[in-house]
Formats: structure tokens, sequence, C-alpha cells
């Protein structure tokens, strides 16, 4: 099963991965995940809280796998057996025109 959302930001790429990156600024921006903590490296392991609205906090320990400044985050999680339930965790940021938006 594939869960993909797609949106629209009117801001640079690099902008758009600063606050990505910015592990503290989730909670005000992401529904769900609450809280993420550790090292931004490949190979690295993460802590996440997520929270679904009126459910009880569920904290996973994904793996980040790729690491691609202002392109590409991604996470893998294990979920029992490895490779019968997998949750890979992507953000893809690609530019939508030619032109690059500059902030201003």
């Amino acid at each position: 099963m594939k869960i993909y959302t797609e949106i629209e930001i009117k801001a640079s790429d690099k902008q758009v991965w600063n606050l990505l990156t910015d592990f503290a600024s989730f909670p005000h921006w992401n529904l769900f995940i609450r809280q993420i903590s550790g090292l931004l490296s490949e190979g690295a392991q993460l802590t996440v809280h997520f929270q679904p609205p009126g459910r009880d906090i569920m904290i996973f320990r994904p793996t980040v796998i790729t690491v691609e400044p202002n392109r590409k985050l991604l996470w893998l999680w294990h979920f029992l057996i490895p490779g019968l339930f997998d949750v890979e965790h992507s953000f893809i940021i690609e530019p939508l025109a030619s032109d690059v938006y500059d902030g201003h």
C-alpha cells in the first residue's frame, strides 16, 4: 500500500529544506509528527513521536536512508519482520518551473 501527498509551496528549495530539517519546528506544521530527534545523516537512527488526532503517541525509530540537501529526505522503519511491513517516509523537493523562487 502506498500513501502519496503532494503540496506546492511558494518558496525556494533551500527554504523548504531548512524547514523540513528543523526537527524542532515539526509540531508547528505537521499534525501527526509531534517530535523528532537524532542526527540527519545516512545510516543514523531517528526517534519519531507520531500521534494521530485523538490517539496515543507512538514512538518509532526509523533509519535515515537518503539525505540529499535541498532535494530529498528518506527514512525507513521496519515493523515486526523487516520486509513484511516496512514504512518508508520520504520528502522530495522538486521545482515547479524553470525559474526559481528567490523568496521575494
